[in-house]
């Protein structure tokens, strides 16, 4: 038996990669997929919601995927009740009858034999590759897109988990966001080495406790040292004894407790501008400066403005108290620490706070800060970029750091979304690369920075391609709610996912132009909408080579204009609409949002159509005419007079269908 794990079967279900003419459950029953479910990746049953038909009854319920039927009882299936809607059981072998709980037979489909060859040879590639970064090799072939989906979806992964650590501490101050940031501050300034016993030192202390003391920088700084039990009982360092003195003052006044041994600081190893005690000192300057921590750093055109600090000339010339350095320390912190706490402490916080109002714009100025930060040069980011993939920013680096520990060091290739597009069937990566599609990523690249994706991959999606690519604009990939669609290509240009994914949401307006490529105009209306909304965008026309706009001609943002199509002088088109092959729109008419015109139809001077007018196939609209609001108009048919808000109208000459 092949080894591979039951995510392997998952996916060649989620994608339907075997073979599907004449399929029997192993009763010998006909088998048709009419709907393979939603993959659920939460407990229960793998794909709920699904639709099959065996024999001549289609049954709607749940599917789940074993490597073996027998891994039913071993995973305790038969004892859960959330398992007894399991309609079909996907299995690569059948090799003990299942029976649900009440004892009747579930069926089950035997995938051994019937995987295409295609997606088993390139598993069995990519799980042997030697590498650490098992797809390495073919990084550097993939579209960007994809890579950058799969960015992003890693880095609000690591985001998501920062921001768990964020709100454990928010919960035990009841939502404190004052406490909750110092806090937080806190156990970033302790970076990897000291994190632990940083957030404890801020825990021995409250926030409230070190405002009352304002600017105050030296009482704060020997609260702090003190209650870090890194004040030496004797000191011969009169700097040290001044802190000393103003540490028992205060520990008194405020009944504080320690909590913290001095040993607990780690510092073999550390350098000295990372030591504990100039790391508080500079903490005590950042508190002085900002009474209100949560405000000052909330500030998203001044949170910068937080670290601009100076530490005082001793903590330049000491890494501890009584201690020396040998070489003067600087009294600023240097730009890598300012990137590390954007990065590690500021960030996490707008996301948190976004998550905590519903909010997502903070969510986009994570986005827009780490793009704007210049990526971090660690072991892991050389990695990838040994295989040609160069982070351009944090945003790219936090990215890869999440995708190489949650991913590739795990071998989780198949959750990757790269990993899923090395296993489809007809795309032998590591054995040669597609002349057509070298042909056509050579051409893109040539012509446009900009790319567009097309939101929706039927109807008008195809000859949208075919516009955008004889106009020579990169087309990088489709959306479409239809989740069948998924991982499929249209003319080697992927469907990528769904149009409401933010992942491939937040590449438009920045990164890539958007075209709405959908029939349904309350849908087109929906995605439209949203692309405003989410993403401050509006779509960009797709106008085909061959058709004729008068330069008089007003034209509005979105529009489907396919071959052939005339529009003449002085003619007013909206935003939205839907052109189809051989309309003709004559002088003067005014077409507004959202109007769809069938191929060959005409619409006459001086015509009014209003918004969400449909017009089918060659009909002929006379001059003057004014087709209302949603109105409708039959294939082939002749309208001479005015058309009401909503009707619909049929024949030569058009009347009202009742």
């Amino acid at each position: 038996m092949m080894d591979f794990k039951e995510d392997l079967l998952q996916m060649v279900w989620k994608y339907q990669y075997f073979e599907k003419r004449q399929l029997t459950t192993t009763d010998g029953l006909s088998l048709e997929v009419k709907k393979i479910g939603y993959h659920n990746f939460y407990e229960g049953p793998d794909f709920l919601e699904a639709l099959i038909k065996i024999g001549n009854l289609e049954h709607f319920g749940h599917v789940e995927v074993h490597r073996k039927s027998s891994d039913w009882k071993n995973h305790a299936h038969d004892s859960d009740q959330r398992y007894d809607a399991v309609i079909l059981h996907v299995v690569w072998e059948d090799d003990k009858p299942i029976l649900r709980n009440d004892g009747s037979h579930i069926p089950t489909l035997e995938l051994k034999g019937k995987i295409w060859l295609d997606v088993l040879r390139n598993y069995e590639r990519l799980v042997s590759s030697k590498d650490e970064i098992l797809c390495g090799s073919e990084l550097k072939d993939f579209l960007p897109i994809i890579k950058f989906s799969m960015l992003e979806k890693a880095l609000v992964e690591r985001l998501e988990k920062k921001s768990t650590q964020l709100i454990k501490i928010l919960e035990e101050i009841k939502n404190d966001w004052e406490e909750g940031t110092y806090r937080w501050l806190f156990q970033c300034f302790g970076f990897k080495t000291n994190s632990e016993a940083m957030l404890r030192l801020a825990e021995s202390i409250p926030y409230r406790t070190l405002q009352k003391h304002g600017k105050q920088s030296v009482v704060i700084e020997a609260i702090l040292l003190g209650q870090a039990d890194l004040i030496p009982e004797d000191t011969n360092d009169e700097y040290g004894k001044h802190l000393k003195k103003e540490y028992d003052f205060y520990q008194k006044k405020y009944s504080l407790k320690k909590t913290i041994h001095h040993q607990e600081w780690k510092m073999m190893g550390v350098r000295p501008h990372n030591f504990p005690a100039v790391r508080i000192a500079q903490l005590a300057q950042i508190l002085s400066n900002n009474p209100n921590l949560f405000s000052s750093v909330n500030d998203a055109a001044a949170f910068k403005k937080v670290f601009e600090i100076q530490v005082p000339d001793y903590w330049q010339q000491h890494f501890r108290i009584g201690g020396l350095s040998q070489k003067r320390l600087s009294k600023k912190l240097s730009n890598n620490t300012l990137a590390l706490l954007t990065i590690n402490f500021t960030v996490p916080l707008w996301y948190t706070y976004g998550q905590y109002l519903q909010d997502s714009e903070w969510k986009e100025k994570c986005f827009d800060v780490l793009q704007d930060l210049a990526a971090e040069d660690n072991f892991i980011i050389r990695k990838f970029s040994f295989h040609s993939w160069k982070a351009q920013n944090a945003f790219d680096s936090q990215g890869m750091l999440g995708l190489y520990h949650d991913y590739c060091k795990p071998k989780k290739c198949l959750e990757c979304k790269i990993g899923q597009n090395l296993l489809k069937p007809g795309r032998n990566w590591f054995l040669v690369k597609s002349p057509i599609y070298r042909t056509f990523a050579i051409r893109i690249q040539k012509t446009m920075e900009k790319p567009v994706i097309i939101l929706g991959a039927k109807g008008i999606a195809h000859p949208a391609l075919e516009i955008f690519n004889s106009n020579q604009v990169i087309v990088y990939g489709f959306l479409d709610e239809d989740e069948k669609l998924h991982g499929t290509e249209i003319n080697v240009v992927p469907v990528l996912g769904n149009p409401e994914d933010d992942g491939f949401l937040k590449l438009i307006g920045k990164k890539t132009e958007a075209f709405v490529a959908v029939d349904d105009n309350k849908y087109r209306q929906f995605l439209v909408k949203m692309l405003i909304d989410k993403r401050k965008v509006q779509p960009i026309n797709a106008i085909h080579q061959t058709s004729y706009i008068s330069t008089d001609a007003e034209l509005g943002h979105g529009n489907f204009i396919n071959a052939q199509v005339n529009i003449g002088a002085g003619a007013k088109i909206g935003s939205h609409c839907i052109f189809n092959s051989g309309a003709i729109v004559d002088h003067g008419a005014a077409i507004e949002d959202f109007v769809q015109i069938g191929a060959g139809a005409i619409v006459n001077s001086n015509t009014t159509i209003k918004e969400g007018a449909f017009i089918g196939s060659g009909v002929i609209i006379v001059s003057g005419v004014t087709l209302g609001k949603n109105a409708r108009v039959g294939a082939g048919s002749v309208v001479i007079s005015d058309v009401k808000d909503g009707e619909t109208v049929f024949g030569n000459p058009a009347v009202k269908i009742k």
